[in-house]
């Protein structure tokens, strides 16, 4: 969302033209009168640039959820917070795969012997 009411003034203003000292401010959904956060423009860790924008907060009620102007993530943070751990269990495995590969490179057959065991 790009626009919201800005509380202090009553106006309705636009995410790219806040100042920084004007991110501390409180805004508002026009449509359902729900607090939202205003994010900064970044850069992706991939050089996409994301323009700023306001987004709400959690739903506290059904009239919140229903907002139309309300914009869901599809994934929620128990769902993240699998894929991450499993994404961990991965890197740590394949880590544990190069560490004996290397050593067995080494010829060094007793410590590649107690690493198969990890």
């Amino acid at each position: 969302m790009h626009k919201a009411r800005h509380i202090r003034t009553g106006r309705i203003v636009l995410a790219s033209t806040m100042e920084s000292g004007d991110y501390f401010g409180i805004f508002q959904c026009p449509y359902c009168k729900t607090d939202l956060i205003l994010t900064q423009e970044y850069k992706t860790k991939y050089g996409k640039i994301v323009s700023a924008f306001f987004k709400h907060r959690e739903a506290e009620n059904d009239f919140q959820k229903k907002c139309p102007l309300r914009v869901e993530n599809n994934s929620d943070k128990s769902n993240k917070e699998k894929k991450s751990n499993k994404s961990k269990e991965q890197n740590l495995e394949r880590l544990k795969q190069e560490v004996i590969l290397s050593l067995k490179n080494r010829n060094d057959t007793r410590i590649t012997y107690q690493l198969q065991y990890l």
